[in-house]
């Protein structure tokens, strides 16, 4: 039985190897309409740790605190005078009294305003919160951005706003939090530098804030399930440094197992295939059927022997032998005699 379906695993993996790694594809924004519960945790002692792949993160003990509410706003669901003021904006994201607002640009999901009852930022590119819309593993993406602030709806002084921002998609596994554990999740790591410069006479303020910000969201869905975020604020006057710099972090939440679910209350917009894999562990979210077999082949055909599986909750965990850096097909058999054919791509 294994001839026709050879020739197929030939095809796939020839056609996995001209395009290399398959992107983290993110091309629409988030559903309109969708509301759920966000929370504020505790900082203390979080740190995101490393990168990679087939890694365990490891946030079970999450110190839990006040709840927020997160929705996503149509545009007929916008103020007019909101819609007038940003005619390009496709989405609005309201938390508590903060709405911003979203639109695609590129490569990127741009943040192009922001309203507060006393603030309005008009944003000329994205100042600090730039998502992709398509990257690789372990790529990387950089976006210059300037805005302006107008403090007080317009009626207040103005500050300029310059900086960067990175994108990468650094690491591949398993998220453990306090109610659930996922596996496949992708880590995305965003740094990004400010400077918001104050002319008021013969002042100039200029405040300078660097941000890390480490989130981690589960293919099927935009929104992450957790972001861990660090920011260094530092200030100066007529060039002289003002008071000491201000460290600040916050952890949010988002108990996704306590709603409908990540694949009901997320926007199914996010996808990974072939997984990265460290050459080790394959994991099938969902999967409750009869195993019958399990294969591995190489990009010639070849059969590879040492793969194994096991059960983990409603999933499949497949152990894999030692595989060099390259592309591979893994083959599930089930019980009925169907084949799930998945291509990897083995990373070191």
């Amino acid at each position: 039985m294994y001839r026709p379906l050879l020739l197929g695993l030939i095809t796939i993996l020839l056609s996995v190897s001209a395009t290399a790694q398959q992107p983290l594809d993110a091309r629409s924004l988030p559903s309109p309409s969708k509301q759920f519960s966000r929370t504020v945790s505790d900082p203390t002692g979080i740190v995101p740790g490393p990168g990679g792949v087939g890694l365990t993160w490891d946030f079970r003990n999450l110190r839990l605190g006040a709840q927020q509410i997160q929705s996503y706003l149509s545009l007929q669901e916008l103020p007019p005078a909101v819609r007038d003021s940003f005619p390009s904006a496709q989405v609005g994201i309201r938390i508590d009294t903060t709405l911003s607002l979203y639109a695609t640009v590129g490569k990127y999901f741009r943040l192009i305003g922001v309203v507060t009852p006393n603030t309005q930022l008009t944003v000329t590119t994205d100042p600090y919160d730039t998502r992709p819309t398509e990257i690789v593993y372990s790529g990387r993406l950089i976006d210059a951005h300037k805005a302006v602030i107008r403090v007080g709806g317009g009626s207040g002084p103005t500050i300029n706003r310059f900086g960067q921002t990175a994108v990468e998609y650094d690491g591949f596994g398993t998220l453990i939090l306090p109610k659930a554990t996922y596996s496949n999740v992708a880590r995305i790591t965003t740094t990004g530098t400010t400077m918001d410069t104050l002319v008021v006479g013969a002042v100039t303020t200029v405040v300078r804030r660097a941000t890390r910000r480490t989130t981690y969201q589960v293919f099927n869905s935009d929104t992450s399930l957790l972001e861990i975020e660090e920011s260094t604020t530092s200030t100066s006057r007529n060039g002289q440094q003002v008071g000491q710099p201000v460290t600040q972090r916050s952890v949010i939440y988002y108990g996704w197992e306590s709603t409908t679910g990540v694949d009901e209350d997320g926007s199914k917009n996010l996808v990974v295939s072939p997984n990265p894999s460290n050459g080790s562990v394959v994991n099938i979210n969902g999967f409750d059927g009869e195993v019958a077999s399990i294969g591995v082949f190489d990009i010639t055909g070849s059969r590879i022997d040492g793969a194994s599986w096991s059960r983990y909750g409603s999933g499949l965990r497949i152990s894999l032998p030692n595989l060099g850096t390259g592309s591979y097909v893994v083959t599930l058999e089930r019980g009925d005699g169907s084949v799930r054919v998945m291509p990897i791509t083995v990373l070191r």
